[in-house]
């Protein structure tokens, strides 16, 4: 392993007095020390530890060496070194010996935890392994998440309070995300293999970033948050030396390969109309999701507003922490989430109000579909769930959360005028009242309509219209006689309703 110059001088920091440096930092690399004898040039890439009183000519040295100069003096050389003028514990043996021991003793723990990594990446099984002694030996919470906002696993996060945590108890935090997201930050590391410093701001505490290219595929990050201890320059170095790691380990591991039983299933009952139900009801039985339980379907849709900024698999697994009886997937770019309300002990009502506000404040919109029992009805709840989101956005598209039974009967006047208009289709005597109330300036119509809503109550039709009963009488008749009807049969009695509703909708999309 090598190890950078900014680490060096920060761990011998702890133990002497240094005088003077240069060109230090936390982007290069050097192997274990040597002692420079006679000026011999050997070994490049290594630190080398001599005399500073050797170093007064300013000449003939390396420059791919990071030197350890031991005493007190003006050094004029141009290449990287540490210049150090004693130590306050360590007088029995010569500053040159001791720096190399204190040197080599930092090599020996960097490498003891390189082993561990080394071993874990072998048996490609336990990435939470790994984030543990890896946060114990860096002294920071770490955590590896996809791009898509999924947790593949972490350490020591626990630690840090939830309002710093973009990952918390109760899911994911869907503001702190957002913020994330719209960062410079952010946008600047999208297909960098750099370590970016996200600030303070976004979440209350900084953190080191580094995407992984498991496979060549940028598909998730390790991050290490500034929690335990401050962060230095050579911190740097060692992060790189973990994802260069992590990423050899994604790549033969199963952490980004696992799948979703239940949305397997539900995938299959959705896309595959050739599907055997009955054995897809005996695989969900086999999950505990049995035939006499009842269910819910939900279909969110991503706005505009947000398909920058929010992940579907992070609301997913959002929903999925709120819900843990509940089965999320993605089609087409949207989201179909069923909800098995028995074993949830919960109804429509409080499912809906649990993800209310998730909804509106994500830029969502929602469709729910009717609460059915049993295995059968999934692809018809599912088709539910789509009219109500579909028909609820058309005839109401600033409301974000929109329910079947809310669109039936629009759904059915859309489907009744699909090929002929409205006026072809309602009561044919209907547009002869209609008629007689543009020719004679009447109120035909409207006298009808309220009667119609009230019940066929006479008295609370002429409260309604603020007309004398006998007034309201005499229109009845009148309006009768042009129908030609006693306004006595139910069906004739539905048939105006349904034809009212058929000429509002045909206006309304006139206007």
């Amino acid at each position: 392993m090598k190890l950078s110059s900014a680490y060096i001088l920060e761990q011998l920091k702890k133990e002497y007095r240094v005088q003077d440096q240069n060109k230090i930092s936390g982007e290069d690399g050097f192997f274990r020390p040597l002692f420079c004898l006679d000026h011999e040039k050997e070994s490049a890439g290594h630190i080398k530890i001599c005399a500073a009183e050797t170093a007064a000519s300013g000449e003939g040295w390396e420059q791919d060496v990071l030197w350890i100069l031991c005493g007190s003096g003006k050094s004029s050389i141009s290449a990287p070194y540490i210049q150090i003028t004693g130590s306050d514990t360590k007088n029995a043996v010569s500053l040159e010996a001791s720096i190399l021991n204190s040197i080599q003793r930092m090599f020996d723990r960097c490498d003891e935890w390189e082993r561990k990594l080394q071993k874990e990446v072998l048996t490609g099984k336990n990435l939470q392994t790994i984030l543990q002694f890896s946060a114990e030996f860096l002294e920071n919470p770490l955590l590896v998440m996809g791009l898509d906002f999924s947790l593949l696993g972490e350490y020591g996060t626990n630690a840090m309070p939830e309002k710093t945590r973009l990952f918390r108890s109760d899911g994911i935090d869907m503001e702190a995300m957002n913020t994330l997201m719209q960062s410079a930050e952010y946008q600047k590391m999208q297909e960098s293999r750099d370590v970016v410093l996200f600030p303070e701001y976004i979440n209350g505490v900084r953190s080191l970033n580094r995407n992984l290219f498991p496979e060549g595929k940028n598909v998730c990050r390790v991050v290490m948050h500034e929690w335990n201890r401050t962060f230095t320059e050579g911190d740097r170095c060692l992060f790189k030396v973990l994802a260069d790691y992590l990423e050899i380990f994604l790549t033969y591991s199963s952490a980004l390969t696992g799948e979703d039983a239940l949305a397997s299933i539900f995938e299959t009952i959705l896309k595959d109309r050739t599907a055997d139900y009955m054995e897809m009801s005996r695989r969900l039985s086999v999950y505990g999701w049995n035939s006499q339980h009842t269910y819910l379907c939900l279909l969110l849709q991503l706005t505009y507003l947000n398909q920058q900024n929010l992940s579907t698999n992070a609301i997913c697994q959002y929903i999925k922490q709120k819900f843990p009886q509940s089965v999320s997937l993605v089609l087409e770019g949207e989201i179909v989430t069923f909800f098995n309300l028995t074993l949830l002990e919960k109804d429509e009502e409080e499912v809906g109000s649990v993800l209310t506000y998730f909804i509106r404040d994500s830029y969502l919109k929602a469709g729910y579909s009717r609460c059915v029992k049993g295995h059968m009805y999934f692809r018809r709840q599912f088709v539910q769930a789509r009219m109500a989101l579909d028909v609820g956005s058309r005839n109401r598209p600033y409301v974000w959360i929109h329910h079947f039974d809310q669109v039936v009967l629009p759904y059915i006047m859309e489907q009744t005028t699909r090929r002929l208009p409205a006026s072809m289709i309602c009561h044919q005597n209907l547009l002869k009242l209609k008629a007689a109330d543009e020719k004679n300036k009447s109120e035909y119509m409207k006298t009808l309509k309220t009667y119609l809503d009230v019940n066929l109550s006479a008295t609370r039709a002429a409260e309604e219209l603020f007309i004398h009963r006998s007034t309201f009488l005499y229109r009845l008749e009148k309006i009768k006689e042009i129908l030609q009807s006693d306004l006595d049969d139910p069906d004739e009695i539905f048939y105006l309703n349904f034809s009212f509703r058929l000429l509002e909708q045909e206006e309304a999309l006139e206007e």
